[in-house]
């Protein structure tokens, strides 16, 4: 599934870019997280169904409690922040997602955070 991607270019600060991404996500049913950053340097952002389920405790069927899945599903979308000359930059490493847009958007934990504004009035 292929989605077209926000657009690149130049921006402000670190949050200009994730913020410009998340909203642009948003509104065609999708959802980014943070994969990797460091905050002066650069920021990777990608599907927040990408990424695998890691069974850190080796559990099998057999010995697990209960039955739960996992949302991951492999998304390949990536994208790429980069600070240079007191600027960020935003390129595409990847742009397609193996799944279909989400119809209902609040699926997504990020889409259910609350912004600064609704932190600060509570």
């Amino acid at each position: 599934m292929s989605l077209l991607p926000p657009l690149t270019g130049c921006f402000a600060s670190r949050e200009a870019v994730i913020q410009h991404v998340k909203t642009h996500a948003f509104s065609h049913g999708y959802a980014v997280c943070i994969k990797r950053s460091e905050r002066d340097k650069f920021v990777y952002l990608r599907c927040d169904r990408g990424g695998t389920y890691r069974n850190s405790l080796n559990l099998t069927d057999n010995t697990c409690q209960r039955a739960t899945s996992s949302r991951l599903i492999d998304c390949p979308f990536e994208l790429y922040g980069k600070k240079k000359d007191n600027q960020w930059y935003l390129a595409i490493k990847n742009a397609n997602h193996n799944h279909k847009a989400s119809k209902d958007i609040s699926g997504h934990p990020s889409s259910r955070q609350l912004n600064m504004k609704d932190q600060q009035k509570i």
